[in-house]
């Protein structure tokens, strides 16, 4: 009787040994995003408002999917209202630092892009009859002609930020996160009022299948002014901002009522994803 128990007692102990070593397997490969953090305080704020500044933008850059050559805009994008009106402001406030841009090329902004002399990543502003040149490091010269030499500005990223959101989405309520390490960072970076008001409750984003992918568990809450049916879209985000065939969630919202959605869908890597509900836009970046 002796021997049975101890032969049992032995044979429980290796059971549980080997259950602990493969509980510890699992888990190893697998990191968790531990805390997320929401900046609430929005790096701009979209207003319905309209003014009379205009600014225009192009830019000698690659195309979104990265995969052609680099080539000059085909046209200006012009940007309007407030969007123009707060670049305008910043650029103006910016002051000379006292260090000069050389000239990238002598001729004409068309033939040095022929040529491809044009560091890729060049943007331009114009602002009136002004000219600034946003190099690929991100420093700002206010110059007379594209290519031509100037002065550069005293500049920080949050310019940068805010021509980024004019660009790429006003007038969205938006934020836009990263991953880093075990945390999780979204930036409120587009405030704007909608019929639809979000609430992000939860956020868990573990590694899985050998780090190659990561399984997003999403919690929203959502409010709506009237009763409405709205359709979320979610998904993954391939290079640039081409967006794969999303998944979707059809919700039936009532006036004034609460109602929390959970979003499960994993992605490689390697692409940014996204969730698209009304006029709010969230996007965890790679």
């Amino acid at each position: 009787m002796k021997k049975r128990f101890l032969a049992l007692l032995l044979a429980l102990s290796v059971a549980l040994l080997c259950s602990c070593s493969e509980e510890e397997s699992i888990k190893e490969p697998y990191q968790d995003v531990k805390t997320y953090e929401i900046k609430e305080t929005p790096i701009f704020s979209a207003s319905d408002e309209e003014y009379s500044a205009s600014v225009k933008y192009y830019s000698y850059d690659t195309a979104p999917t990265g995969y052609s050559m680099a080539s000059l805009s085909d046209q200006k994008t012009e940007i309007s209202g407030i969007c123009a009106k707060t670049i305008a402001e910043m650029l103006s406030a910016m002051e000379v630092s006292g260090k000069r841009a050389k000239a990238i090329f002598l001729h004409s902004l068309e033939k040095a892009a022929e040529k491809g002399d044009i560091p890729i990543g060049t943007k331009w502003l114009e602002v009136g009859n002004d000219i600034y040149r946003i190099e690929p490091d991100g420093r700002i010269a206010i110059v007379k002609k594209p290519l031509g030499q100037g002065k550069y500005l005293d500049s920080d990223v949050s310019f940068l930020k805010v021509l980024d959101t004019a660009l790429n989405y006003y007038p969205q309520n938006t934020y836009i996160g990263d991953i880093s390490g075990s945390k999780l960072t979204l930036d409120f970076i587009c405030e704007k009022e909608n019929d639809i008001e979000i609430d992000i409750l939860n956020i868990k984003a573990p590694l899985a299948d050998s780090s190659a992918k990561r399984s997003f568990h999403f919690d929203i809450s959502l409010l709506s002014k009237e009763d409405r049916s709205v359709t979320v879209y979610y998904g993954r985000i391939n290079s640039g901002c081409i967006i794969c065939t999303p998944n979707e969630l059809d919700v039936e919202l009532k006036a004034g009522e609460k109602q929390t959605i959970t979003l499960e869908f994993t992605e490689d890597i390697n692409y940014s994803v996204y969730i698209d509900i009304g006029d709010n836009y969230i996007k965890i970046q790679k």
